[in-house]
């Protein structure tokens, strides 16, 4: 098994970049919290997750925190890499524990492909295993989601906006201004 890889970044999206590592270039699916915390050109070692089937993927993930709790949520039955990603993607690790740690239902239900009956399976197999979060205010970020979806994005444009902006210290308010500062850049 492979615990981390290092490389130069040579290209980078919301969901991939390419790793240039040795004479080898690796495509590797990342979270948004990856992506947006990276640049062109940037050294980096990634904590990554390898799955076999046709084709061989590679997820990376700056932490180890961010790479077992998506390693938590693809052992969720009906919850694959791919959908396991796009939770992380569309909410942020310290939120994602917040919400199956209250077991809120509702929150997780809204995320991007996690209908009522995944949210549920999420709580009810994860509630208790995770531990709490990193030095994110969950209930900052929470509530400046909210406000942007209330204003007309999705709760994916809202989160990733939120989440490229925030820093320790910042209130709502303050990471809702910023947030909308990025979202009309778009």
């Amino acid at each position: 098994m492979i615990d981390s890889i290092k490389g130069r970044i040579r290209e980078i999206s919301d969901n991939a970049l390419i790793l240039d590592v040795g004479i080898l270039s690796l495509i590797i699916e990342v979270d948004l919290e990856t992506s947006s915390n990276l640049n062109v050109g940037d050294e980096v070692e990634l904590k990554v997750h390898l799955t076999l089937g046709d084709e061989i993927r590679i997820y990376g993930f700056l932490n180890d925190e961010n790479r077992e709790l998506f390693r938590k949520l693809m052992k969720v039955s009906k919850v694959g890499p791919k959908k396991a990603l796009r939770i992380l993607s569309s909410t942020g690790a310290s939120t994602l524990v917040e919400m199956i740690n209250n077991e809120d239902v509702e929150s997780l239900a809204r995320l991007p492909g996690v209908g009522r009956k995944t949210a549920e399976r999420i709580i009810t197999e994860l509630k208790g295993e995770l531990i709490g979060a990193s030095a994110e205010n969950p209930k900052i970020l929470e509530e400046a989601i909210q406000a942007l979806e209330a204003l007309g994005y999705t709760r994916f444009e809202a989160g990733k906006a939120v989440r490229t902006v925030f820093k320790n210290g910042m209130d709502t308010p303050e990471v809702i201004k910023e947030a909308l500062k990025v979202i009309s850049r778009l």
